[in-house]
């Protein structure tokens, strides 16, 4: 199975165990967005917000001598955000109704979140050591090959 489909059959999977999660983004370290199951949202905001996030979180741990974050909840009026390590490097936000198991949450999402940042490490030693077309047709194999191509927002045609 592609590991862009494998990704989002297990973060759609969550949705359905638990009928109190209302979205998930899997994000990179930088914020990125790989990908999400957030009706109704703008998954790159929250990629970004949660990235955000989770290096406040780093900070703050380190400053208090926790040593290395493993997650961040964030309880709100009508719900939850709860941010988890994927792997080294991708993060997993989840959200959730105020109503929400948050044991049963925990321990179904942080196994999720371990298996996405697997998946995230094979795909991206598997891009790593694949051939990489070049400019003029060269084929290379280099380690900086991204899990999506990613266009900077001023390239785009149109804006300026």
């Amino acid at each position: 199975m592609d590991a862009d489909v494998a990704i989002k059959a297990e973060i759609n999977a969550l949705r359905r165990r638990l009928p109190d999660v209302t979205g998930t983004v899997l994000a990179g370290l930088d914020g990125m967005l790989i990908a999400h199951d957030v009706p109704g949202l703008e998954p790159s905001s929250l990629a970004a917000l949660s990235a955000a996030h989770l290096g406040l979180g780093q900070r703050f741990a380190l400053t208090a001598g926790l040593g290395t974050l493993h997650e961040t909840v964030l309880q709100g009026t009508e719900g939850y955000v709860i941010v988890y390590a994927a792997g080294s490097r991708a993060l997993l936000t989840v959200l959730t109704t105020a109503e929400v198991n948050l044991p049963l949450l925990h321990l179904d999402a942080r196994q999720l979140a371990a298996r996405l940042g697997v998946m995230i490490e094979r795909a991206s030693a598997a891009a790593a050591a694949a051939p990489t077309p070049r400019r003029g047709g060269t084929v290379t194999g280099n380690g900086s090959t991204p899990l999506a191509v990613r266009t900077p927002m001023a390239t785009l045609p149109g804006r300026r």
